[in-house]
């Protein structure tokens, strides 16, 4: 339907899925940079301890001399691997991949709302509403 709404009706709901897309825009930003640094996080000290554990195999403890080494090298392979765990089971705990899903959805939501808005010139109680829904969908993305 086109729009028949006041200019200010509109103009007050176009700033409001604007500043929705700035939330879940910025949201999404630091969803993915946490993802990235626990997956990353994860596979480097997941590698590491696989180097100390293979180079210990080939040439013999890497930490240390005598009997002490091999307690240390060990050691050092299960820091290593336990720090991998730890990230991978934070990553999953924390619904990080979900959470960057989410906001990404919520975003690609909003932008479609500003384009009916304001290219396709949609009716503004129709947006509106569409709006209410996407609070109810996103409100942990939003509020």
């Amino acid at each position: 339907a086109m729009n028949t709404s006041p200019p200010d009706s509109r103009a007050a709901l176009l700033e409001k899925i604007r500043e929705g897309i700035r939330k879940s825009d910025e949201q999404t930003s630091e969803m993915k940079k946490k993802n990235s640094r626990y997956i990353t996080t994860g596979i480097v000290a997941s590698a590491l301890s696989t180097v100390i554990a293979g180079t210990a195999a080939a040439v013999g403890p890497v930490i240390g001399q005598g009997a002490p080494a091999w307690k240390l090298t060990c050691a050092a392979v299960a820091v290593c691997t336990g720090v991998a765990t730890v990230f991978a089971g934070l990553q999953k705990q924390l619904s990080i991949a979900e959470r960057l899903a989410k906001a990404t959805a919520c975003s690609g939501k909003l932008r479609s709302l500003e384009f009916a808005i304001t290219v396709n010139n949609r009716d503004t109680l129709e947006v509106a509403q569409e709006y209410e829904g996407v609070i109810a969908n996103y409100s942990d993305v939003l509020l």
